[in-house]
């Protein structure tokens, strides 16, 4: 037996977007309030980042175009059902208990961190052959291993102010492709016809 994972994409003008997501295993009552409570609250309802726990992630065809699009999905408290359906993600429940723990309280700093961006694009899973896949594991990954810190500043064009942020290098990858890649993830492809960078 498996568990179903129910949870939702909103953007501001009120359009949905429905995700599941199947993990091997059931989560019990005490893992699906453990989940719940780690997700953000914000006026009585709870929000998470999907990607950065281990689930997909499904918007629209257009996100990432638009000043309010956002990183944040909605979840609800019966969130999780039994199935005999095989698993979708590569995840265990017990796996995903601990992701959403890791998680818990760090949401906004993950985004100030650059694994996700509050209002502008980052790494969406559209279908098997997204290109930002790659990036997507390697923040996933960050989670339980933070790799090495790198500090890049950046600029998307001659009118915009230098940007600071801080990037975490798995390990095992050479830091300026990673970085470019990264990049190449979070940013629209105007911003990055236009963005230069830099890092120490």
């Amino acid at each position: 037996m498996n568990t179903r994972i129910n949870y939702m994409y909103r953007d501001a003008s009120n359009y949905k977007s429905f995700n599941t997501a199947v993990v091997g295993g059931i989560l019990s009552e005490t893992d699906q309030h453990a989940i719940y409570y780690c997700c953000d609250d914000d006026a009585g309802q709870r929000y998470f980042i999907p990607h950065l726990v281990g689930l997909p992630e499904k918007t629209f065809d257009d996100f990432g175009q638009y000043d309010d699009d956002h990183p944040w999905f909605e979840i609800g408290t019966a969130f999780a059902e039994v199935t005999n359906e095989p698993p979708t993600v590569d995840l265990t429940a017990e796996q995903l208990v601990k992701n959403f723990r890791a998680m818990s309280g760090r949401w906004d700093e993950a985004i100030a961190r650059g694994q996700a961006e509050e209002q502008k694009p980052f790494p969406i899973l559209k279908s098997q052959s997204d290109p930002n896949a790659k990036a997507k594991e390697d923040a996933v990954s960050l989670v339980k291993d933070p790799g090495i810190p790198k500090r890049i500043w950046m600029k998307a064009s001659c009118f915009a102010p230098t940007v600071d942020i801080v990037i975490n290098i798995p390990k095992d990858r050479d830091a300026e492709e990673y970085i470019d890649e990264y990049l190449d993830a979070i940013l629209s492809e105007e911003v990055r016809a236009n963005c230069e960078w830099d890092f120490n």
